[in-house]
């Protein structure tokens, strides 16, 4: 398993790059955290705890209020 199937389509990244705008979906989050690379490095340990997430409003309709269809 790699970290990259535990990540749901729908994910959006905020932690800007140059341009300030976050990573949205999967695969721009891929590109950002794991470029391309022909080296391998083993993952010996890897650990998922649920945390509490809180919020109002809908940020996904905030940031793409005509793409209802994607969801």
């Amino acid at each position: 398993m790699n970290v990259l199937s535990s990540i749901s389509e729908n994910t959006i990244l905020y932690m800007p790059d140059k341009s300030g705008k976050p990573k949205i979906r999967k695969e721009s989050v891929a590109a950002f955290w794991v470029p391309p690379s022909n080296v391998a490095y083993p993952v010996t340990a890897y650990e998922v705890t649920n945390e509490k997430i809180e919020g109002s409003g809908n940020l996904w309709n905030h940031l793409f209020p005509m793409e209802d269809s994607f969801r």
